[in-house]
């Protein structure tokens, strides 16, 4: 076996190779990754550079997480055991064996331990033909596999803030809501958005909000992860505050808030009026915003609630887009999703 340590050049890998290393970075569960063919894999360069992306010990603040990395090497060696054609001239990289031999020398969580655990999470935020580093992606610590953790669902990142950032991404008409705006982020989650307004959306400034002290901790802590935050507050803010309480216009000080994200935050009926209510104290306060709310169709009738909602409001009128993502560098596959609702004053 034969260590490749000169080769790996990211502009001789095939985009599909690329495609593997991102998914690895953000998680993707392992019977869900696409695999590159045989050919690709059992070349010893591209070996290398996965490695190089994904298993350098001296890059662990970008690997994921332990349980996680074992399983997707041995799946990994395995498939490259099988593409081999020529023993004599096909080998598998010492590199990728070396981690494999270091991981099975650890203490390995359990599944339900690592299940609890917060893993580092890469999302690319470039296409599959640009190598991935830290100044087109955005790097979180997340609870991947914890839905609901303190009474918070915060902790990991959801498909409607994937899908909306790859559109925001990818459409330049949609660009001109954030770029060199002042954005307000509600429900935030993990800060996804409001890092991908920040940079490299080029957004002016970033109000990035949650209802959860705990959740908004962990925003402050991803965002020193990333270069480039400067931009991005993280606050505290519940929804569903005395609508004349000028808490939003407070925290924004003299600046003009321009447009206002949120992505599933309509999952639960019992916090819609809340979310209603907080959207109307927005255009109260700023009248010209736009709101962009991004949500995943799990229930029709629950998003039924919010539109309902909407309706109800004397302030509120919904302007309905279906938007189809497609080969998202984002998000692990191509789906559509009913991802945007645009509300105005009127």
């Amino acid at each position: 076996m034969t260590t490749c340590s000169n080769h790996g050049d990211p502009k001789a890998n095939p985009a599909l190779l690329e495609v593997l290393v991102r998914q690895i970075l953000q998680l993707v569960p392992i019977n869900q990754l696409s695999w590159p063919d045989s050919h690709i894999l059992r070349k010893i360069g591209n070996q290398h550079y996965i490695w190089q992306k994904c298993f350098q010990t001296d890059t662990t603040s970008i690997t994921p997480s332990l349980r996680y990395r074992y399983g997707v090497l041995k799946m990994l060696i395995r498939r490259i055991e099988s593409a081999i054609v020529d023993p004599e001239e096909d080998e598998i990289s010492d590199e990728l064996i070396s981690a494999l031999s270091d991981l099975m020398g650890q203490n390995m969580p359990s599944e339900t331990e690592a299940a609890q655990q917060r893993s580092t999470v890469v999302y690319a935020c470039a296409s599959a033909d640009q190598p991935i580093d830290e100044t087109n992606s955005i790097r979180l610590l997340e609870s991947r596999n914890v839905i609901s953790g303190s009474g918070t669902t915060g902790l990991r990142t959801w498909e409607a803030a994937l899908h909306l950032g790859e559109y925001l991404l990818s459409t330049p008409p949609a660009q001109t809501w954030v770029c060199d705006k002042i954005i307000l982020e509600l429900g935030a989650g993990t800060g996804l958005l409001s890092m991908l307004c920040a940079r490299p959306l080029r957004a002016k400034a970033v109000l990035c909000t949650d209802g959860s002290e705990e959740v908004t901790n962990a925003v402050k802590e991803n965002l020193g992860l990333n270069p480039g935050m400067q931009l991005v507050e993280a606050s505290t803010l519940m929804w569903g505050c005395d609508v004349e309480d000028p808490s939003l216009a407070a925290r924004v000080g003299e600046r003009k808030v321009d447009t206002v994200i949120g992505a599933d935050v309509t999952y639960d009926t019992s916090v819609i009026p809340l979310l209603v209510a907080t959207i109307a104290n927005v255009f109260r306060i700023w009248r010209e915003a736009d709101v962009l709310i991004a949500a995943t169709i799990r229930n029709d009738h629950t998003f039924k609630a919010f539109e309902d909602a909407c309706g109800k409001s004397t302030s509120l009128t919904m302007y309905s887009h279906t938007i189809s993502i497609i080969q998202s560098s984002l998000s692990k596959t191509s789906l559509d999703f009913s991802i945007r609702r645009r509300c105005r004053y009127e």
